[in-house]
């Protein structure tokens, strides 16, 4: 007759694990990038994070992807040499000053505009 199915809101511990570790991931860039935003940019370690967006019941080997993985090969994440993580914005810029320094060397060298996004998030 009909085949057994899994329950009807599956948890963020069954079968659909790559779609929960991404959504951690998603969780963990938006954070970073909140901070930033924010002026905060002294670095966090994996367990602070975790703690910071309330995603500390995640497994073990989610941990372990996150570490040696997602955030290490993740544009958006800076990993420093302690192991500790900071969101890593597309330019560097502090000032007014710096921003238009940017814009001359890209137009000396013809590159073209800039994102006003990748400004935004800088």
């Amino acid at each position: 007759s009909s085949k057994p199915r899994g329950p009807a809101f599956p948890s963020k511990f069954s079968a659909g694990g790559s779609q929960f570790k991404f959504g951690v991931l998603a969780k963990i860039v938006r954070h970073m990038k909140d901070r930033h935003m924010e002026g905060m940019d002294h670095p966090l370690s994996l367990e602070e994070i975790l703690d910071e967006t309330n995603q500390l019941d995640v497994s073990t080997a989610t941990r372990l992807w996150l570490s040696s993985e997602a955030l290490v090969s993740n544009p958006k994440i800076e990993v420093t040499p302690e192991m500790t993580y900071l969101f890593k914005p597309p330019y560097k810029i502090m000032n007014r000053k710096e921003l238009l320094k940017l814009l001359k060397r890209k137009d000396l060298k013809g590159e073209g505009g800039v994102m006003y996004d990748d400004i935004m998030e800088s």
